[in-house]
C-alpha cells in the first residue's frame, strides 16, 4: 500500500471552465452596457473628430507642397527683376518668396540700379532669416549702399556684418567692404585698420592673400597722392627735374 498522497486541487469558484467563460461573457456584458452604450455616441463622435483632423492635416500638407512647388517653378522661370518680385509677392509664404526677392535685387544690383537695388535687398534681409539667406542679404545690401555712393553706411554694414557672418571668406570680404568704404570717405587710417583685420583671417586662401595685399596697395597709393607737394629750391635752372606729384606705379594697384 503507497503512502503517496495526490495533488489536491482547488475548486474553481465557478465550477467547470465553461461555467467560467460564462460568467466572464457576463461581466463583460454588464460592463459594456454600464460603461459604453451610455456614451456610445460620445466615442463614435471622438473617433470620427480625431479621423477627420488627420484628414485634414494630410490635405493641408498635400495643398503646401503642391503650393511650394508651384512657386520654386515659378521662380525657375522668372527671368527679370519685375518677374522675380511678382513671384516674391505671390509665394511669400514659401522658401520660395524671399529667394526670389534676393535674386530680384541682384539682377537690379547687375543693371547698375543701386538705389533700388539697396531697398529690395533690406526687404530680403527682413524676410530671409528663416530659409539661410540673411548673410547673402546683408552683404548684397552693402555692397548696393557702396555702389550708390553711400559710403558711410556702407561701412557700418560691412562691420556689422563681419562680426557675425559664418565663414572666412566671407568675414574677409566684410572687412575689405568696410575698408574700401571708409578709404572711399577719405578716413585712411580707419581704412588701414580693416584690412589688418582682414589679413588676420587669411588662412591658406591665396585669392584673399592677393585681395588684401592690393588693398593694402591701393591704400599706400591714396596716402601718397594725399602728401604735399614737395618744396625745392629755387634755381634759374630751367631744366631742373619738376617736382613728382603722382604714385610711382610700383605702389598702384588695382583698387579694392
Amino acid at each position: 500500500m503507497s503512502n503517496r498522497r495526490e495533488p489536491v486541487v482547488p475548486e474553481s469558484h465557478h465550477g467547470t471552465p465553461i461555467e467560467a467563460s460564462e460568467a466572464f461573457l457576463e461581466t463583460a456584458a454588464a460592463w459594456y452596457k454600464t460603461w459604453i452604450m451610455p456614451h456610445l455616441r460620445i466615442v463614435i463622435g471622438i473617433v470620427i473628430a480625431i479621423l477627420l483632423g488627420v484628414a485634414l492635416a494630410k490635405s493641408i500638407k498635400a495643398r503646401h507642397s503642391e503650393h511650394q512647388g508651384q512657386a520654386f517653378a515659378a521662380l525657375a522661370t522668372a527671368e527679370d527683376a519685375e518677374s522675380l518680385l511678382a513671384v516674391a509677392g505671390k509665394f511669400g509664404d514659401t522658401p520660395a518668396g524671399p529667394r526670389a526677392q534676393l535674386e530680384a535685387a541682384r539682377t537690379l544690383y547687375d543693371d547698375g540700379k543701386y538705389e533700388q537695388a539697396v531697398t529690395k535687398f533690406e526687404l530680403a534681409r527682413k524676410v530671409s532669416a528663416a530659409v539661410g539667406l540673411d548673410t547673402a542679404s546683408s552683404l548684397g545690401e552693402a555692397y548696393a549702399l557702396e555702389a550708390a555712393g553711400k559710403n558711410d553706411i556702407a561701412e557700418k554694414r560691412f562691420a556689422d556684418l563681419a562680426q557675425r557672418a559664418p565663414g572666412n571668406a566671407i568675414v574677409v570680404d566684410c572687412w575689405l567692404g568696410a575698408g574700401r568704404a571708409a578709404k572711399n570717405q577719405g578716413k585712411l587710417a580707419e581704412a588701414e585698420k580693416f584690412y589688418l583685420r582682414a589679413k588676420e583671417m587669411l588662412g591658406d586662401d591665396r585669392f584673399a592673400q592677393q585681395r588684401v595685399d592690393g588693398a593694402m596697395g591701393a591704400l599706400k597709393a591714396a596716402r601718397y597722392a594725399t602728401r604735399p607737394a614737395p618744396v625745392t629750391a629755387d634755381t634759374d635752372d630751367d631744366s631742373a627735374p619738376a617736382a613728382v606729384d603722382s604714385a610711382p606705379a610700383a605702389v598702384v594697384a588695382p583698387a579694392e
